[in-house]
């Protein structure tokens, strides 16, 4: 479940939760990623409300992403990734989008990111986006180019100075390695490769800088 922790132990909903997302666009809702879907909390007064299960999705979801049109974007532990339009701030209204693994999008895990106000997904090193005129999720095979990149890259995420993490090949059958892109005047990128590998191996699954020079790593 999700708990209210403060004065009081208050338990919000008895769901399985996996993963929580503040709305931007409406501070009082939260999305709450389920193992078995998607879940919705509003904060009335000084009251968290339970608003449910919602039907159109049933899956094991791990991490969400609201964009600034109000369109989430969900991404499952297996099989591709969610979407659903509530720019209407509807749920009961809002149909929602399975891109399935194998049939939209090709076979392998997906990763998703918000890196400079744009939605990306890494699959197996390319990077596909959302193309709205055509309900697609088709690959961008220059995205590096902006990065002087040309092979395998992975965003892993934007951190408050605008600094992009990723992991990158600097060759076709190199090695993948830790590389921060540091956004320049000229609106270019100074690319600072991140001597990390004694820590991370070849198993880094996120990582999180602090704002004091500090990293965290996860791995698999």
């Amino acid at each position: 479940g999700v708990f209210n922790i403060g004065n009081s132990f208050v338990r919000l909903n008895k769901f399985k939760a996996a993963c929580l997302t503040r709305s931007t666009i409406d501070p009082n809702i939260v999305y709450v990623g389920l193992t078995n879907g998607l879940a919705i909390l509003k904060k009335v007064g000084s009251e968290w409300l339970d608003l449910g299960k919602e039907n159109g999705i049933n899956t094991d979801i791990r991490k969400i992403i609201e964009t600034e049109t109000g369109r989430l974007w969900m991404q499952p532990q297996y099989n591709g990734v969610w979407s659903v339009d509530n720019s209407e701030n509807n749920f009961l209204e809002a149909s929602f989008r399975h891109f399935a693994a194998n049939e939209d999008l090709p076979k392998g895990l997906l990763f998703l990111q918000e890196i400079n106000n744009e939605i990306v997904f890494q699959i197996n090193g390319v990077i596909y986006q959302y193309m709205e005129k055509l309900d697609s999720i088709v690959p961008i095979p220059d995205y590096g180019k902006q990065f002087d990149l040309q092979f395998g890259l992975e965003p892993k995420l934007q951190d408050a100075q605008g600094n992009i993490w990723m992991r990158a090949q600097f060759n076709e059958n190199g090695a993948y390695r830790t590389i921060v892109a540091r956004p320049q005047a000229d609106k270019s990128y100074a690319i600072e490769p991140i001597d990390d590998f004694q820590v991370t191996g070849s198993h880094e699954r996120s990582v999180y800088p602090e704002e004091n020079d500090i990293v965290w790593y996860s791995g698999s």
